[in-house]
């Protein structure tokens, strides 16, 4: 009987042992999720800075490169992520001659060259009069990586623009593309 008991209880000391490596595993992800989490829902010290100096630009008359210039790459890569959606070629490429990263990315995840696909909140899309043909010469002429991440990009954003932007992201023309 004792050989029965010893045994259960190496049986069950085991298993306590497997249960709390398991338990820490799961501790571990759900701190790792919090992170990413808490990382998505607060903006970098950049994306702070760069939505300032933004806001400096947009309501005074200071020239974004005043602004921009002096700043790190990591700020100036924040203002070319909020900026893109615009699609100036001048603003795109000041951003990228002050150290901007062309293949940089925001929280979640979008590009420069999803931001500039997207257009202005998402709204200037397909046949949208607001593509810029210098832009996607700029972000050539800097080596953009042509990757879109984000698999709804291209039917939703792509379907109808101009023949240069197809060609650009190497997309098969078809008889709708302009």
């Amino acid at each position: 009987m004792e050989n029965k008991i010893a045994a259960v209880d190496r049986e069950i000391a085991k298993n306590r042992e497997s249960w709390n490596l398991l338990n820490k595993t799961r501790e571990n992800l759900i701190v790792a999720e919090v992170r990413r989490t808490a990382i998505e829902s607060f903006p970098s010290s950049a994306t702070q800075i760069a939505k300032a100096l933004i806001a400096v630009y947009t309501e005074s008359d200071v020239s974004l490169e005043t602004l921009f210039g002096v700043q790190s790459a990591e700020v100036n890569t924040a203002g070319l992520l909020q900026m893109a959606q615009w699609r100036d070629a001048n603003t795109i490429e000041m951003f990228l001659n002050n150290g901007a990263d062309v293949n940089g990315k925001d929280a979640g995840g979008f590009s420069v060259l999803e931001a500039v696909i997207q257009g202005h909140d998402g709204y200037w899309r397909g046949e949208s009069k607001h593509w810029n043909e210098e832009v996607f010469k700029v972000l050539a002429k800097y080596n953009v990586k042509c990757e879109i991440s984000h698999g709804w990009i291209i039917p939703q954003c792509c379907d109808g623009a101009p023949k240069y932007v197809r060609d650009f992201l190497g997309l098969d023309d078809d008889e709708d593309a302009q």
